[in-house]
């Protein structure tokens, strides 16, 4: 008896092995074979749906109503199977029996973000806004990924983004990113501005990289005044180390105390092979560390490498001061900083006494006065091109641009 027991048990496994293998041939001869072999298994019938609903060259909706059925037929309960029966039966032009369908997966299934997104969508095309809008909220709170999909459907619905923002959106921070990298792509920073202020309601932590790529969309749309506000903002929300930047300098983290750069308004740093950019811990003006250059001696053109874009008030006085420290540096050319407008027309620049050689912790400074248009300027560290016989280092700490008050104009 045990062995006519196991007999029939290798049996049974090799018929449901080879019904694997043909269902993975992922052809109708294939699935048909499956079901030959297990008519009783509604997963062949639901791959055979599957097959003449969404086959390019022998799609027929009505088959696979038919396989679909069959194998509800067999397990009623299984969300996956109604929601593209579903999908069918709207196809066909059955909408109520596709609505019905949609609300038994919704009852298998209440928090599957796919079941809820497809029935968002069912409900959408049938322009029943309202219900719509709620079954794609319940569907971004389980997945945030899908956000920016979904405000990508609606703006063809709604006009009135502040609706989208509020009725589709759930306060998810993925969410609220997602959207905003995809309308910063788009340029469209006007409504990026109100995503990011539900984002900063509700303060998660965020890494420099999340938000480097909206603020220097603001930048490139002139939205000057609402880069350094969200920049103030999305800081604070950084793992940070400390920083003492003097109380209203404009710099950011003109100690180099951070690993943040690369865009918005941090330091812009570029490495090549020379000269080789890091941070000194051991020599710094104060703080924990300070930007260190160490020049290749047959490094002999000019460097630009060392930037930060500053907001600025138009026609108003400023000082800039910076510490500087050099060893060895040419003779023929020296290490300084430019300020500058970009954008402006005959702009024109001001810089900072060059320091030659060797030097100890220096200070270099200068007073300058945006242009009358100006809300954006450039500092730039750079070196004079000069033709090295030496290894020459400068080191660069406690970097400021301070607005004068009355009465130190």
């Amino acid at each position: 008896m045990a062995f006519l027991f196991a007999v029939a048990l290798s049996f049974f496994g090799i018929r449901a092995a080879l019904a694997a293998h043909y269902v993975g041939l992922n052809t109708r001869a294939g699935f048909e074979t499956a079901i030959r072999l297990e008519p009783n298994d509604p997963r062949m019938w639901y791959f055979l749906g599957r097959y003449w609903q969404f086959d390019p060259v022998e799609a027929d909706t009505g088959r696979a109503i038919r396989a679909y059925r069959t194998s509800l037929g067999l397990n009623p309960l299984s969300a996956d199977t109604w929601l593209n029966l579903a999908s069918a039966y709207e196809t066909d032009g059955g909408i109520d029996a596709a609505r019905k369908a949609f609300l038994e997966a919704k009852h298998l299934y209440p928090v599957s973000a796919e079941v809820l997104w497809g029935y968002g969508n069912f409900l959408l095309r049938q322009n029943e806004l309202e219900s719509a809008s709620a079954e794609f909220h319940l569907a971004i709170e389980e997945n945030p990924q899908l956000g920016a999909e979904a405000v990508r459907i609606w703006r063809h619905v709604e006009p009135d983004f502040n609706q989208i923002l509020y009725r589709v959106l759930p306060p998810k921070a993925d969410a609220y990113l997602g959207v905003l990298w995809d309308l910063t792509e788009e340029a469209d920073t006007t409504d990026a501005v109100k995503v990011w202020s539900k984002l900063f309601l509700l303060h998660p932590r965020l890494h420099s990289r999340e938000v480097i790529q909206f603020v220097d969309g603001l930048l490139r749309g002139q939205q000057t005044s609402d880069a350094a506000r969200v920049w103030r903002q999305a800081v604070t929300l950084m793992d940070l180390p400390k920083m003492d930047d003097p109380a209203g300098s404009l710099i950011w983290d003109g100690g180099f105390e951070t690993d943040v750069i690369g865009g918005a308004l941090a330091w812009r740093i570029e490495q090549h092979q020379s000269p080789v950019i890091s941070r000194d811990h051991n020599v710094k003006h104060s703080g924990l560390r300070a930007l260190r250059l160490d020049f290749n001696q047959k490094n002999i053109s000019g460097f630009v490498d060392v930037c930060q874009l500053v907001v600025v008030e138009p026609k108003t006085a400023y000082e800039f001061t910076a510490w500087l420290r050099t060893k060895d540096m040419a003779k023929e050319g020296g290490i300084f900083f430019r300020l500058a407008t970009p954008g402006l027309q005959a702009s024109p620049v001001f810089e900072t006494s060059k320091l030659l050689g060797t030097n100890e912790w220096t200070k270099v400074s200068m007073p300058w006065t945006s242009p009358d248009e100006s809300r954006l300027a450039q500092v730039c560290l750079e070196r004079s091109r000069a033709y090295d016989q030496h290894h020459g280092i400068t080191w660069v700490d406690d970097v400021s641009l301070l607005k004068l008050d009355s009465t130190t104009k």
